[in-house]
């Protein structure tokens, strides 16, 4: 209780930190405020319905094709060394990261599921803001702009040993499940089957609140959260191939259906990434 204390303080005086830097021209004043309604509105007119998305043959067409790639044939080239598989970086893409739909139905457990959870935003230490040297933060693992922690964690439980199947919210700060709703809920249709949806394990589910960034970063915020989520989102499935499981991430769901099974209004705070894990074929 006392860090979470510690941690409003924080938030409290970088507030007043940087109201005071933009009354003085100091880091904020430097740049032109621009409206921060405009990610909202960016991520508002990209929401996904089923129904709305699929463009037919003809229209998929008429779309240009584009090179997979980019590269610059004038310019002087250096070959890398060859990486060996048994180098811990080399070793870690070569194993168990190719991330597939592709689940067995077996139940995972309670111990994967914290390890996962603890590599994609656990906190690892407590240190000083960045800004504001007068209270400790606590850092979680994507330190980024991740102290002021614009992603939420959910889990929505369905074979995971040693845990009632439920919907959850992750508490980085204690390293815990909060029961939201508890009994069998399904998976809502995504990009997947419903075999898919069927054999995995657990969805994560990443929300984003772009309100805890658009008061220092304007309309960057939007983009600053988007990132926060793709740096969660890579340590869930490393997570998940260090530990021998399938993970398959999807931006492709119904925004709306995801906001009623989280209980959120989808603007303040919304839906952004959907990982599916378990144990593969």
């Amino acid at each position: 209780m006392f860090k979470i204390y510690k941690y409003i303080s924080f938030i409290l005086l970088f507030s007043l930190c940087v109201a005071s830097c933009a009354d003085k021209k100091g880091f904020t004043g430097r740049f032109k405020r621009r409206d921060p309604e405009i990610g909202r509105e960016f991520h508002e007119k990209t929401k996904m319905a089923w129904g709305t998305v699929a463009k037919t043959a003809s229209e998929l067409i008429d779309y240009p094709p584009q090179a997979p790639y980019k590269s610059y044939r004038s310019a002087k080239e250096i070959k890398l060394p060859e990486l060996e598989t048994e180098d811990s970086v080399a070793g870690i893409f070569t194993k168990n990261i190719f991330p597939l739909p592709d689940f067995s139905g077996e139940s995972i457990t309670l111990n994967q599921l914290s390890r996962i959870l603890f590599s994609a935003d656990g906190i690892v230490k407590e240190g000083s803001g960045r800004d504001v040297r007068t209270a400790p933060v606590p850092l979680p693992q994507t330190d980024s702009f991740s102290f002021m922690h614009p992603v939420e964690i959910y889990v929505l439980a369905s074979n995971v040993s040693g845990l009632e199947q439920g919907l959850y919210h992750y508490s980085f700060l204690k390293h815990s499940l909060e029961l939201i709703n508890a009994g069998h809920i399904e998976i809502p249709n995504c990009c997947f089957g419903p075999e898919v949806l069927k054999n995995c394990s657990a969805l994560i589910i990443l929300t984003g609140i772009p309100g805890r960034f658009s008061w220092v970063y304007d309309a960057r915020s939007w983009r600053y959260m988007y990132m926060a989520a793709g740096a969660i989102s890579q340590n869930i499935h490393l997570a998940c191939g260090a530990l021998g499981l399938n993970s398959f991430a999807t931006a492709s769901f119904d925004d709306d259906v995801y906001s009623r099974l989280l209980g959120i209004d989808g603007k303040d705070e919304a839906a952004l990434l959907l990982h599916l894990i378990g144990n593969g074929q």
